[in-house]
């Protein structure tokens, strides 16, 4: 049986609460995590997290003053095994099983999209 999905329909119905804000992040970093994980020596594997900000802005509340650069997005790298032809098919597939077995649902990757485009 083969079906199609309407992607960015599936994506706009995903729907981020503001105290979710961390999800995507989270998402990323656990499928990193993973990607270390299926490494036949990970001890010398390693993520890094690159926060991107915005320009700097101020931010005044009944006369406080705090200049701040709001978060605009993360760059999150590990040299893990990497996009395999399998893990490159189970990312293509909405609801995939290849990490069933440590909890994953196979969608924690859409909130990326649904959070930052």
């Amino acid at each position: 049986m083969n079906q199609t999905i309407n992607l960015p329909g599936f994506v706009s119905s995903i729907d981020i609460e503001p105290d979710e804000f961390m999800l995507p992040l989270h998402e990323v970093v656990v499928n990193a995590i993973q990607s270390i994980e299926d490494v036949a020596d990970p001890k010398n594997c390693t993520i890094s997290i690159n926060v991107i900000r915005g320009e700097q802005q101020s931010f005044k509340e009944e006369g406080f003053d705090t200049p701040y650069k709001p978060i605009k997005g993360f760059e999150v790298t590990d040299n893990g095994i990497g996009f395999t032809q399998k893990r490159f098919n189970a990312f293509n597939e909405v609801y995939t099983d290849i990490n069933r077995k440590k909890g994953c649902k196979g969608v924690g990757r859409y909130t990326v999209l649904a959070c930052f485009g």
